[in-house]
């Protein structure tokens, strides 16, 4: 738990503070104030907690260890700042694999406009004017988790009726300290900084949860720091900052201080986490107005909405998956699949028009045809060229000039009757198809096919043009892998080659060329040196 050491020390070197002394500064004054002024009332409260849990244990479910696993979930933590209002009719029905998480005050918002969350983090040292008002939440809170730090104010914890786990928080008294690791576990050496910061900590760290959603912390000060409309006097000094529409609103010391840890820890998990600012305010923006790059900005039922559309993709079965990544895919301009294009017209331009003799060549079927780039230019020359997809791309294809050429199937059955096509090319496209579709596929490729059959095959994706554009390739095999299948379905493959495609700012990529019939031929094939990217040459001997 290294990352959630005191970030002015533990992480100085790798995060903002590093860079900004300033900042650091102000953090600094910001944790000895706090210490000065709450130092002995952390310490009176967990005295007096860790004596209450002696004789009240049946509501201590666990250590923070045995929290369930949500790194398949996402978790929307939820902050009691006025923005609440806004939003807190889109967490209402909600997909389950979103866990929600009130901080503090939130939860009794949350429970009276008909929101249970899963669980409440429960920080505040003071006892707030909603303490005794848990008590009254009951019945409605049963199958809410509460997570108590050690400090949190006695009434808090009394009021509190449901289930909860107590969080070991390190409070700076190492005899407390380790009567605390004793019950409960080691303490979590974390300070500073909100419930947000801490709660993010904790999911990031416990429940190896990767997808954070932040609602309820837009951290700007109007006329009440909470959704219920308390009023609060606060004499500590005012700043103005810039909020997420570029306006410049004031904010209290306190709430800057949420907003400088709560953008530090998000840093440094960034690479390996989505953050996702759901409270409008000042959370992620610069001091121009500019956003920081590892925060999302986005309304809260825009974020779930995403979020529970990529679940049903990947709960999709393979093909129907497959069929609406491709169509999503086709519709980005950035992606431009021209290599299939180039190979059709390397197969029939001017120099190589004579080798694969017309007659013998009249209808062509391209197979995971995309764009429709590889039918517009074999039309171009002159050829009968059809295209077929697993992705619907009819508004596409019209737009090329090709959608009476093309159409999409259901990933099974071609819709095409048995030798309908001269010849079937099919490029960059068995690696998109997993293994155990693949014989079906070429079964079904040999059956519309006549005689002549060219594959192109990626062999390793690793920084190619392509890689990593909304979906991988999940079929990446050997050479002698797929001339094996090939030949077993019963092409007869006439020439094979890995040829290798450089492209420029990526690594190597190698793919694997094939020329193939349908029976035995005195056809063959041989590839001209000086080309890397496709074979050439075709000719009779």
């Amino acid at each position: 738990m290294g990352w959630l050491k005191d970030g002015l020390e533990g992480n100085a070197g790798i995060n903002r503070f590093g860079k900004n002394p300033a900042q650091y500064q102000f953090i600094s004054w910001g944790n000895k104030r706090d210490e000065k002024g709450m130092g002995k009332l952390w310490i009176k409260n967990i005295r007096d907690n860790l004596k209450y849990w002696d004789t009240h244990q049946e509501g201590v479910l666990c250590k923070l260890g045995d929290i369930p696993s949500h790194e398949d979930d996402a978790c929307i933590f939820v902050g009691a700042s006025p923005i609440l209002k806004k939003s807190v009719s889109h967490l209402k029905g909600i997909n389950p694999r979103f866990k929600i998480i009130a901080t503090n005050s939130s939860i009794k918002y949350l429970v009276d406009h008909g929101v249970i969350p899963d669980y409440c983090i429960l920080l505040d040292g003071n006892a707030g004017k909603w303490t005794p008002e848990m008590a009254g939440l009951g019945k409605r809170c049963k199958d809410v988790v509460g997570l108590f730090a050690v400090g949190a104010h006695p009434e808090s914890v009394r009021n509190w009726k449901g289930r909860f786990i107590v969080i070991p928080y390190h409070y700076g008294n190492k005899k407390l300290n380790a009567e605390i690791s004793l019950k409960y576990g080691d303490t979590c050496p974390a300070s500073g900084g909100s419930a947000l910061t801490c709660a993010i900590a904790l999911f990031a760290q416990f429940t190896k949860a990767t997808i954070f959603l932040l609602a309820g912390n837009e951290l700007s000060f109007k006329k009440h720091y909470y959704v219920q409309g308390e009023a609060v006097s606060d004499d500590r000094p005012c700043y103005f900052a810039t909020d997420v529409f570029g306006k410049q609103v004031k904010t209290l010391s306190p709430l800057f201080e949420y907003k400088i840890w709560l953008e530090n820890f998000i840093q440094c998990l960034a690479g390996s986490h989505y953050f996702c600012n759901c409270s409008e305010g000042i959370l992620g923006v610069e001091s121009d107005g500019t956003f920081m790059p590892w925060l999302d900005q986005k309304a809260l039922h825009l974020a779930i909405k995403d979020i529970a559309d990529a679940w049903a993709i990947e709960e999709m079965p393979s093909k129907e998956k497959a069929k609406f990544i491709y169509s999503e895919l086709y519709k980005y301009d950035d992606y431009v699949p021209t290599l299939g294009a180039n190979i059709w017209r390397s197969q029939f331009d001017a120099k190589n028009s004579c080798i694969l003799r017309k007659d013998e060549i009249k209808t062509i079927l391209d197979f995971g045809c995309g764009t429709g780039d590889g039918v517009m230019v074999l039309r171009e020359k002159g050829l009968e060229a059809y295209g077929v997809d697993i992705a619907e791309n009819k508004e596409l294809w019209d737009r090329k000039g090709v959608g009476e050429f093309c159409r999409s199937y259901d990933g099974t059955t071609l819709p095409y009757a048995d030798d309908s096509f001269d010849m079937v090319g099919c490029f960059e496209t068995f690696e998109h198809i997993i293994p155990e579709d693949c014989e079906n596929l070429l079964k079904e490729l040999l059956r519309v096919g006549k005689n002549f059959f060219t594959f192109t095959i990626a062999l390793n994706l690793e920084n190619a043009p392509f890689q990593g554009i909304l979906y991988t390739h999940c079929n990446v095999q050997s050479p002698e892998w797929w001339v094996e299948l090939i030949e077993r379905v019963g092409f007869n493959v006439l020439a094979k080659q890995k040829i290798l495609y450089n492209h420029e700012g990526t690594e190597d990529k190698y793919t694997l060329f094939i020329y193939a019939t349908k029976r035995e031929t005195d056809l063959r094939v041989w590839y001209d040196p000086i080309s890397k990217l496709h074979p050439t040459e075709v000719a009779y001997v």
